[in-house]
Order: structure tokens, then C-alpha cells, then sequence
């Protein structure tokens, strides 16, 4: 037997074999793509930007995750507490003002009911009749009349107030009744018996000219 032949056809099919591994090594380092070409001719390689857009539920979904997990702010500092003013307190009914006692007497007709007061109305017509006179001009012209004056008196003897209450249709026979009054003024401080804070008095002054 020939063994010359099986070793020929075994070298063969070794190199075979080493033949077909370098053709499949070269063809698998080969490019699967061609490069792109611009118009000049020269390769370039395209980059990709690829921007994944999210749903826009799944955003707010995310967004509200992010500020859940944000630490909490914290409370602005409570304001320090002011002190309250206490109510005003009320007048007691006690402390409210009384109202003023008074008496009203006339000089010209005293009643039974002004007995206490008499002495008092006494002393006032000395006083006012020291100073009441007729005006030289009323009398010059002849005016006559009655005047109507009231005036009140404090406890202390004090005049507070006198106006006319019926004139004589003179002024000049009206300005010397107050005038008069005024005049008179101050009284006598109220007797202690009186328990009256103002006296209040009316008084007629009658102008009548008799000629000379």
C-alpha cells in the first residue's frame, strides 16, 4: 500500500484550513459600513445627540416627588404676643354727676315756699338798690320802662350768668339794669342752712319819668 498519497492529501487539507481562517479573520476586521463621504471626498463621523422626552405626567409626577423631597421651610417666628390694654372702667352709677340743685326766687313777690331764703333776698336788695340809678341821658329824653333782668348766683356769692328777660324797649334802660346787677356783685356766700349748689333770682327794674 501507497502511504505517500494519504499524507499529499492531509498537508493539503491543513493549509486549506489555515487558508480559510486568515479569509474569515479578514473579512470580520472589515468596516460593516462604508464611511460618509462629503462632497470632497473626506470621511467624517455624525454624532448623535438623542434627547429622551419624558410624558408630561410623568414631569409633574417628578417635580412633585422633587419638592416632596425638599426639607421643609420653616415657620416664619410667631409674633410676641402684646399686652392688652385693659377696658376703661365704666363710671359707677354712684360717680355719674348729679344734677345741680337749685332754687329760683323772685325779688319782687316772695312766697311762703321761699320763707328760708328771705334774709338772703334781703341782703340782695340792699345791694343792688346801693347801686341802681336812672341814667342821665334816659332822663334827659324823658324814657321810662320796666326792665325784667335774671341772674344766678354760686355758694360762694359768685354771679355766673344775668340776661334780660323783658326788655323796656330802651337799651339805655336795659344796659343799666345789667350794669346794676354786675355792679352789686359779688353776694354773700350761701348761709349754711341752704342746700342749693345755684340760686337763680329774677328782679323788676321800673323807669318812670315824672318831669321836673
Amino acid at each position: 500500500m501507497n502511504t505517500a498519497e494519504p499524507r499529499s492529501r492531509l498537508r493539503s487539507f491543513h493549509v486549506f484550513l489555515c487558508a480559510s481562517l486568515l479569509v474569515h479573520a479578514g473579512v470580520l476586521m472589515l468596516p460593516l459600513k462604508p464611511p460618509i463621504t462629503t462632497a470632497a471626498g473626506e470621511p467624517f463621523n455624525r454624532l448623535f445627540a438623542v434627547e429622551l422626552l419624558m410624558p408630561e405626567d410623568a414631569r409633574e409626577e417628578n417635580a412633585t416627588a422633587q419638592k416632596s423631597a425638599a426639607p421643609p421651610a420653616l415657620p416664619d417666628p410667631a409674633p410676641a404676643p402684646q399686652a392688652k390694654k385693659p377696658p376703661a372702667a365704666k363710671p359707677a352709677a354712684s360717680e355719674k354727676k348729679a344734677p345741680v340743685r337749685e332754687a329760683t326766687v323772685s325779688l319782687d313777690r316772695l312766697s311762703d315756699a321761699d320763707a328760708q331764703y328771705r334774709f338772703y333776698l334781703g341782703h340782695l336788695r340792699s345791694k343792688i338798690s346801693a347801686e341802681w340809678q336812672y341814667p342821665p341821658e334816659a332822663s334827659n329824653r324823658g324814657l321810662s320802662g320796666t326792665v325784667s333782668v335774671r341772674f344766678s348766683i354760686a355758694p360762694s356769692g359768685r354771679l355766673t350768668d344775668v340776661s334780660v328777660t323783658n326788655s323796656s324797649a330802651h337799651s339805655l334802660l336795659d344796659d343799666e339794669a345789667l350794669r346794676t346787677i354786675r355792679a352789686a356783685a359779688p353776694f354773700h356766700p350761701f348761709p349754711q342752712e341752704f342746700t342749693i349748689e345755684k340760686l337763680n333770682v329774677s328782679a323788676s327794674f321800673e323807669y318812670e319819668f315824672s318831669g321836673r
